[in-house]
């Protein structure tokens, strides 16, 4: 995974006008960041780039052994997960068995709107927005509104329960399971199936 950064240095208005500006840009693979300096026109940046392909290639053994490459690791999955097609989500793109669907619809009433967004977190294929969880409870017939996403969802009872990570280029935000919220999921869905 890569991300971008620029670093345009600060420059009096006098010296902006006698010089062209140094950039600094860095190229983070990883917990690694490779940085390098270029000028307004890009001088560089391909041979930089080629250098930086280079010098992850030659030491990603010595990455993996320091640990990095598991963070390396996770940190692709989860932009994995984050790229993947943002299109609409329907309750057939979930892994719920049709049994756990069934009990889900016949209780449908009585289940918390907190236990309804972790037992959908808990077999999505993705991470979930709002707009996600919105159109899939109301396909299960308990819609989720925006106003109880936007306050009761954070409220401090619920810490810890889930992770939010922004969309890459834009201010849309996606959800997934946190390990207790996982637990409380699993929880939910035991008592779902039994009770």
């Amino acid at each position: 995974m890569r991300h971008w950064y620029f670093n345009y240095s600060d420059l009096s208005l006098s010296d902006a006008r006698n010089m062209e500006p140094e950039i600094t840009i860095g190229i983070q693979h990883g917990n690694v960041i490779f940085s390098f300096k270029t000028d307004r026109a890009g001088t560089g940046i391909t041979e930089a780039i080629k250098i930086v392909k280079e010098l992850v290639k030659k030491y990603r053994e010595s990455l993996n052994v320091t640990g990095i490459g598991e963070s390396i690791h996770r940190k692709d999955a989860s932009v994995q997960r984050l790229a993947e097609d943002r299109s609409s989500i329907t309750l057939d793109n979930l892994s719920m068995s049709k049994e756990v669907l069934e009990a889900l619809q016949v209780k449908i009433r009585k289940v918390p709107y907190i236990d309804l967004v972790l037992l959908l977190l808990h077999f999505a294929p993705r991470a979930l927005s709002y707009d996600d969880i919105m159109s899939l409870s109301k396909e299960i017939k308990k819609p989720v509104s925006y106003e109880w996403l936007n306050t009761e969802f954070h409220r401090s009872k619920y810490s810890g329960l889930v992770r939010s990570e922004e969309v890459s280029g834009s201010k849309q935000r996606v959800y997934s399971l946190n390990e207790p919220g996982r637990r409380r999921a699993e929880a939910f869905l035991r008592k779902l199936k039994h009770g």
